[in-house]
């Protein structure tokens, strides 16, 4: 993984504690109940999350020094306007501001962790591993320091090995919100890249050995998604004749 050598795994009887890294000691603290529960793959790719903590511990210093400064900008020019107001909401506001801050940091460090397990082929594990927290972990609870084991496990099925990939740039986000949240929608030639689907189609491809397919696409709004992963498919080595079916216009 390329990450500094962990001085310490230790395991734990605290019955509170599932994993949990000391990324200055570059100490890993695992409970023994987690070994005991979880199979070799499983417990090998928490281990491996927590390892991508120790990888990534620069990057977070310096987005903690960076939330510092922010405060700090904060604090220079826009703590005054709100303290002729309310000198009290004015101190709330920046402690809010940095503890904000440090929420978004926490949640990025856990995404990254999740990819660093993801990138040396452990992600399915991990993902069978989140599954088997269940509600009683806080399955869909965001909580300071984690965001929701669910959008975890979102993040580990879109990427590209295991189902999909997550658009990066602006407008791929805009877009994929939109697909999300709105009934009547555009689509790009990216969609099915986005939500998974070429990746799925690929992999059930070499699963099953089958070089050709038919695809009835139900809902393909004016065909360029689908389009799109035809010749994806084709760049792979898979011919494939698509049928597209939707009332959308063209």
């Amino acid at each position: 993984m390329h990450a500094p050598l962990p001085k310490a795994i230790v395991l734990s009887d605290n019955p509170k504690l599932d994993a949990a890294t000391n990324v200055w000691t570059l100490t890993i603290t695992v409970s023994r109940k987690l070994k005991d529960e979880k199979t070799r793959e499983e417990f090998l790719s928490v281990i491996a999350h927590e390892i991508g903590h120790l990888l990534n511990r620069k990057t977070m210093l310096v987005q903690m020094l960076g939330a510092i400064g922010i405060t700090a900008l904060y604090l220079i020019f826009a703590l005054g306007t709100i303290a002729a107001i309310s000198p009290i909401m004015a101190e709330l506001s920046a402690l809010g501001l940095f503890f904000l801050l440090l929420i978004i940091i926490n949640h990025a460090g856990e995404f990254a962790a999740d990819s660093a397990a993801a990138r040396i082929g452990l992600g399915d594990a991990l993902i069978s591993a989140l599954q088997g927290f269940g509600d009683d972990y806080g399955y869909n609870r965001v909580s300071e320091t984690h965001p929701s084991i669910r959008a975890r496990i979102a993040r580990l099925i879109s990427r590209p090995g295991t189902g999909g990939v997550s658009p990066q740039n602006l407008s791929g986000r805009i877009g994929g919100y939109l697909n999300s949240n709105w009934t009547i929608n555009y689509t790009t030639p990216g969609r099915y890249f986005g939500n998974g689907v070429a990746y799925h189609v690929l992999d059930y491809t070499r699963n099953v050995g089958m070089g050709s397919l038919i695809i009835i696409d139900v809902g393909c709004s004016y065909g360029v998604a689908p389009r799109r992963m035809k010749e994806y498919l084709g760049e792979s080595g898979i011919s494939s004749y698509v049928i597209g079916l939707d009332l959308a216009r063209g």
